[in-house]
């Protein structure tokens, strides 16, 4: 899908995302001068169409479905943030785990240390 606005503008193109990060709806702008175009790919042209669509058969369309998107980025962020939590939270057992071997390794080291120290000890008295 292709937009043009006519105004006074400088000169650039740049690319980035309909939403700011979602890279599922890329756009390109191009600013030359007079008029900026603006292309979207893909499915970014098909919500864009979608929406259109929507607000000219319904004046509401708009109002109705915006709860449904941030109800849906809603979402998407805390299934992010909960499986981002129970990664940071398998680490924290597996470190753990880790420590707890390391720390019985230590203290039967240190065990048999002071076994052989006192055998040592023994010996060196007789």
């Amino acid at each position: 899908m292709w937009i043009i606005e006519w105004g006074f503008t400088k000169l650039s193109i740049k690319k980035g995302k309909m939403f700011g990060r979602h890279a599922n709806y890329p756009l390109l702008t191009m600013r030359l001068g007079v008029v900026t175009i603006t292309r979207m790919e893909g499915s970014a042209g098909r919500l864009m169409t979608e929406a259109l669509r929507g607000l000219s058969e319904d004046a509401d369309w708009l109002y109705l479905n915006s709860k449904r998107a941030h109800d849906a980025i809603e979402s998407y962020k805390k299934q992010l943030y909960n499986a981002t939590q129970e990664s940071a939270m398998r680490d924290v057992e597996r470190a753990d785990n880790r420590a707890s071997k390391a720390e019985q390794e230590n203290m039967q080291l240190r065990t048999e240390n002071h076994t052989l120290r006192q055998a040592i000890r023994i010996v060196n008295e007789v």
